[in-house]
């Protein structure tokens, strides 16, 4: 390697490297406070966007996903706390990857 490209390099580990970081941190204050509604609406904006892109109804979605249509409701306004079952059946039945 270059010195440039060494530099480079360095530079992207550093920057990874305090992202993670800044994650951990996040993370940690989540677990001590108990406040999960950053992820709760991430997920609502993932479920949302992928079952538009895929062109589902709720009630489409929530048939293939053998929950109830009011459940994607709650799941997509970030108001449910669904369980990690409920979580899995949408997530397959929209073919999304989860990232624990």
């Amino acid at each position: 390697m270059r010195n440039e490209e060494l530099k480079a390099y360095q530079g992207e580990l550093y920057a990874q490297l305090l992202r993670d970081m800044e994650a951990a941190a996040q993370e940690k204050a989540l677990r001590k406070t108990g406040n999960f509604s950053v992820q709760r609406h991430a997920m609502a904006f993932t479920v949302f966007n992928a079952r538009r892109k895929a062109g589902l109804t709720q009630a489409t979605l929530a048939t293939r996903a053998g929950v109830a249509q009011q459940a994607i409701a709650r799941l997509e306004s970030g108001r449910a706390n669904p369980s990690l079952t409920t979580i899995l059946k949408v997530y397959r039945a929209l073919d999304v990857n989860i990232q624990l």
